[in-house]
């Protein structure tokens, strides 16, 4: 009997009773943080603004009962990833935070950006994204005027200088090139480089007196994203002066003929008989 009573009080020892032993504590439970409503402030811009990119401020609410958020991950489309140390800006279990990055304007099809939290025991919480908008504008031709807009057939020995006057309208700013598309079919391009929104600019180019006719001459622009704009066309008339003064003649023989006949002269002019008849 001793001897089992004995051998019971060594179990006991060796189990750790209640008289002498120690408790284990169990580790404390980790919590992931959470993130939710991400806004991007602005969420769009024209493309290549500010030279490429712009500043943009995101923020966004978080949750974490552990109270130990460490660092902001960013990662965008274009390849940009960016580790933000915001420990110290943490110090509740819920809240906002904002943060200002960098984002380009250099892509047409725009940005996503995409963020998440680590905390300090490596626990990330979950991913959100947000698309950021990058608008082309194709710039417009309001107007197009030619000085002159006719000559005379054969006038400086078969060509003559044209000044062209095109006002236009252009939200995105970067006009890069004025195209000039003559009656024969050829091109002529002029570097304008214009970052206004509205505005007027003038070329000089050369058109042909060789032929007598109406001739279409076309004009574009094309800006920094390649968009083009509206096409206008503005006419070059070449006259021909034997024919103009055959017209005279016989304008000067109706009148005088009207003259004997009326025993008045009810035209003016030659060119109000003209445009009479």
């Amino acid at each position: 009997m001793r001897r089992l009573l004995l051998l019971f009080v060594l179990v006991l020892a060796a189990c750790g009773g209640s008289s002498g032993g120690s408790i284990a504590t169990q580790e404390p439970v980790q919590h992931a943080p959470e993130i939710s409503n991400l806004t991007l402030s602005p969420d769009s811009a024209l493309y290549m603004e500010g030279d490429g990119s712009v500043q943009v401020t995101a923020e966004f609410s978080f949750t974490d009962l552990g109270r130990d958020i460490e660092t902001l991950h960013v990662r965008m489309s274009d390849g940009t990833s960016l580790t933000i140390e915001i420990s110290e800006l943490v110090d509740t279990v819920s809240g906002t935070l904002t943060e200002a990055l960098e984002v380009t304007t250099a892509d047409a099809n725009g940005c996503t950006v995409e963020i998440w939290l680590v905390d300090k025991a490596g626990q990330s919480s979950n991913h959100l994204s947000a698309a950021f908008l990058v608008t082309r504008h194709a710039p417009e031709i309001a107007n197009v005027n030619l000085s002159p807009d006719s000559a005379r057939h054969m006038e400086r020995d078969g060509s003559v200088v044209v000044t062209a006057e095109i006002s236009f309208v252009d939200a995105g700013l970067d006009i890069e090139t004025l195209w000039v598309r003559g009656p024969d079919g050829t091109s002529i391009e002029f570097d304008e480089s214009v970052a206004t929104e509205t505005g007027m600019f003038t070329e000089e180019f050369t058109m042909s007196t060789e032929t007598v006719g109406e001739f279409a001459v076309e004009f574009w622009l094309v800006d920094s994203a390649g968009d083009s704009s509206n096409r206008l066309t503005a006419e070059f008339r070449v006259i021909d002066m034997a024919t103009i003064s055959e017209w005279t003649s016989r304008l000067r023989r109706c009148r005088s003929h009207c003259l004997m006949l009326c025993g008045t002269d009810k035209y003016s002019s030659l060119s109000d008989m003209a445009a009479q008849y």
